[in-house]
């Protein structure tokens, strides 16, 4: 028998913020990797030579259809928005010192149905003689068709996307995801940041919840189908869909009706 709950907060209570933890050896693993990208961000910062400076880069690339955007970024923020064209329109602010800015570049190609944005794609030279120089911070705001599927790798940053009607695929290490009226399977996942979920309120969809150290608030009447040793699922009011997976380690869990 399924429960309900809505229209209030769920705190997730210390027993089950137990069961709900990422297994020890997988959280272990992720801290470590976290600290590594982040000694490694601060080392960069010690190797700065000169003032920073800001770069503009604006790309209109061609997306295939039912093509995917592959997106990989260190540091600054990211927002996607849906809409009725067929190519993906890029803005992105870049600043760093100049060397770097001369030596990191913002690569965009296309392989198959698949278009990888990389915000820091070294010249193999340079890269070998500055192994610790090597982070361009990068500001993106991205339009895309409005049935683009979405590969997002960050780790500084905050990861807005609104509108999409692909598929999501989610992730930052230190920041905060908000995914506005999703239709589509959503995977979104944050190791130190809140994430925000708006749905219509007769949105279809089977949500699972995965906390450790947050809560759940919701203003919907979600129905519970299992409320296991790592995760609660349930079902948004409009009935069974696509599968919507949120985590976060230590961070609030939010979803709401617009």
């Amino acid at each position: 028998m399924s429960k309900v709950f809505g229209s209030g907060r769920v705190a997730v209570l210390a027993i089950l913020i137990v069961g709900l933890a990422t297994p020890t050896a997988l959280l272990a693993q992720r801290v470590r990797d976290g600290r590594n990208r982040q000694n490694w961000a601060d080392r960069s910062d010690d190797d700065d030579r000169g003032p920073k400076e800001t770069e503009q880069v604006d790309r209109t690339v061609p997306l295939p259809s039912n093509g995917t955007l592959h997106l990989k970024n260190f540091s600054g923020n990211i927002r996607i928005v849906a809409s009725s064209a067929r190519d993906i329109v890029v803005k992105a602010t870049r600043r760093a010192t100049r060397e770097r800015l001369d030596h990191i570049k913002l690569d965009i190609s296309t392989s198959g149905s698949t278009v990888t944005i990389d915000a820091n794609k070294r010249d193999a030279e340079w890269s070998r003689q500055n192994r610790n120089n090597n982070v361009v911070e990068t500001t993106f705001e991205i339009q895309v068709p409005a049935a683009a599927n979405l590969d997002v790798d960050a780790f500084s940053s905050d990861v807005m996307v609104e509108g999409a009607t692909g598929e999501q695929k989610l992730h930052t290490f230190s920041g905060e995801i908000e995914v506005l009226n999703p239709r589509a399977a959503v995977d979104a996942e944050t190791f130190s940041g809140d994430i925000r979920v708006t749905v219509s309120r007769d949105a279809r969809g089977n949500v699972s919840f995965d906390t450790f150290s947050g809560e759940v608030d919701t203003t919907l009447p979600i129905s519970t189908t299992s409320w296991r040793k790592r995760s609660v699922e349930g079902t948004l009011p409009g009935g069974a869909g696509p599968r919507m997976k949120f985590h976060t380690f230590s961070g609030d869990l939010r979803i709401n009706s617009r």
